[in-house]
């Protein structure tokens, strides 16, 4: 198993999008979700405090799978501080909108594989499984 990459710490001019892209390699999502959409890190915060940006994925099933992850900045100045991250969460949902998991903050990279783990679990249904329930879906018996 290989080791995801964790929380780290950047200087100010350093290629986030480059990490952003590391974690997304690290984490396999793309073997499950595929590429997601173009993301830019946008900054925001009255001080710019933070980087973020969305990462999205629609699934050939329908599923909506979203991932929010963020650099924080730490400092006073480009000079004095760094960017911390990329933190993220996610969220599964089925194509009716129901939530089918939720990842809390953690590792950009962690979120990603949890998720992935989800969808690519989700696609392994077994038939003695009951899933008319499960879809919230009233039973014909």
């Amino acid at each position: 198993m290989n080791r995801l990459p964790d929380i780290e710490k950047y200087v100010y001019d350093h290629d986030l999008n480059a990490v952003v892209r590391d974690h997304i390699d690290a984490s396999e999502a793309v073997k499950v979700l595929g590429e997601p959409q173009a993301w830019t890190l946008a900054e925001s915060g009255s001080a710019r405090e933070f980087r973020c940006a969305m990462l999205k994925w629609v699934t050939p099933e329908g599923w909506e799978v979203g991932a929010n992850m963020s650099f924080n900045w730490h400092g006073v100045g480009r000079q004095r501080g760094y960017w911390e991250g990329p933190w993220a969460s996610g969220v599964v949902f089925r194509q009716d909108g129901f939530e089918l998991a939720n990842e809390l903050t953690d590792a950009l990279a962690l979120v990603l594989e949890n998720m992935s783990y989800t969808v690519e679990n989700m696609r392994l249904k077994k038939a003695e499984w009951n899933w008319k329930p499960w879809y919230g879906e009233a039973d014909d018996e």
